[in-house]
């Protein structure tokens, strides 16, 4: 990582010392939650069982060795399974993609098979 000292030690103690269990609860949008049993920034324990209980309708993905930077030292796997999630519950429709995604940037035009990707809806 990169930062000043202070800067991560802020991070910290914000992390740390502030509740987010209202606000899980008032969730109600599927959410994917990713965690890796390897963390040794964030025990699993202490947090990803946790906060997927706290949601009204979440996903816990546990990953076995992989470690608290796993989006980049795994990210093969955790983008196939972002993709995978997004397809599957993201998106008021199910089955095929339209043609035309609506993004923060507007309408995103899309081939005859679309494919969405994690930027059209914001995870980028």
């Amino acid at each position: 990582m990169m930062g000043g000292a202070k800067a991560h030690y802020d991070g910290i103690v914000a992390f740390s010392q502030t509740d987010f269990t209202e606000d899980l609860k008032k969730i109600t949008v599927p959410v994917l939650v990713m965690h890796g049993d390897d963390d040794q920034i964030v025990p699993y324990a202490d947090s990803a069982p946790l906060s997927a209980k706290l949601l009204k309708n979440s996903t816990l993905k546990t990953y076995q060795g992989f470690p608290h930077g796993m989006p980049t030292t795994e990210a093969d796997t955790i983008n196939a399974d972002l993709l995978t999630f997004v397809k599957r519950n993201a998106a008021p429709w199910k089955g095929d993609f339209p043609s035309k995604i609506r993004s923060s940037e507007g309408w995103v035009l899309r081939d005859s098979n679309p494919q969405p990707t994690p930027k059209a809806f914001g995870l980028l």
